[in-house]
């Protein structure tokens, strides 16, 4: 008998119920509301979007001007000036509205930023090969910005959107499933 009851005392235990974990440790810090994150990106999105149509628009004033003055002498590389101010153009009209709305479907939302990240990568060329780097990063420049300054920073957004996806606030599910069929 003495063995008996060790081994149901151990059987007991292990078909006792198991304990509920302790819950997860409370964050410290300032805790925002769920969804403010998605919330942030769609602002950006649609915010960036909006402000590039201008930049395509400004050009449409005089193509073959830009393409003398700015693409044939500061991007020297580019063989067809007038063809990239078209380019430039046709991606800074059209490509924002893909990324605004955020269409998933093909992943056309981070196509959109890949051509306006190329547009804004020429830019900053552009800027650098006209006023040089003008003492960045501690350089205080008249204007008190750095003449590339902007076309940078829409750069680096339209560069997250290209990597990162239009995010929770969007069109379409990006699964080429769902697409139509021919």
């Amino acid at each position: 008998g003495v063995g008996r009851g060790a081994r149901a005392g151990r059987a007991g235990a292990f078909f006792a119920p198991k304990r509920a974990p302790p819950p997860p440790p409370k964050p410290e810090g300032l805790q925002l509301p769920e969804g403010l994150g998605d919330a942030g990106a769609l602002a950006l999105r649609v915010g960036a979007s909006a402000l590039m149509v201008h930049h395509g628009v400004d050009k449409l004033g005089n193509p073959a001007g830009f393409a003398e003055f700015v693409v044939a002498k500061h991007l020297a590389f580019l063989p067809a000036p007038l063809f990239f101010t078209y380019a430039a153009i046709a991606v800074q009209l059209v490509a924002p509205v893909g990324l605004a709305l955020g269409v998933k479907n093909f992943n056309l939302s981070r196509l959109c930023s890949l051509g306006l990240f190329g547009v804004m990568g020429m830019a900053v060329l552009f800027h650098l090969d006209e006023a040089g780097l003008e003492g960045f990063p501690f350089g205080v420049v008249e204007a008190h910005e750095y003449g590339y300054e902007l076309a940078a920073v829409y750069a680096f957004v339209f560069l997250y959107f290209a990597v990162a996806g239009p995010g929770k606030y969007s069109i379409g599910s990006g699964d080429l499933a769902d697409a139509p069929e021919e």
